[in-house]
């Protein structure tokens, strides 16, 4: 059983991701949940936390990250 996740939680994890790669926190949360395709905030703070790990060991966002800010973006 996965643990319940709160709405503040992902603003969290959105917030640690804005600091390290210096993206709008809402721009982020847009393309996790994207990428998730769902409106769960627990698939989208997991997207966001490989997102995080991603870039602390490669220092940017990863490439599947990038094209579902730019699709989140340009509203596809």
């Amino acid at each position: 059983m996965r643990a319940r996740m709160y709405p503040s939680q992902v603003l969290e994890e959105a917030a640690v991701l804005s600091v390290s790669t210096g993206y709008d926190q809402l721009a982020l949360i847009r393309a996790a949940a994207k990428y998730a395709r769902k409106d769960d905030p627990h698939a989208v703070y997991v997207v966001l936390k490989r997102a995080e790990k991603f870039v602390s060991q490669n220092g940017r966002l990863p490439q599947w990250f990038e094209e579902c800010m730019e699709e989140a973006r340009n509203g596809v």
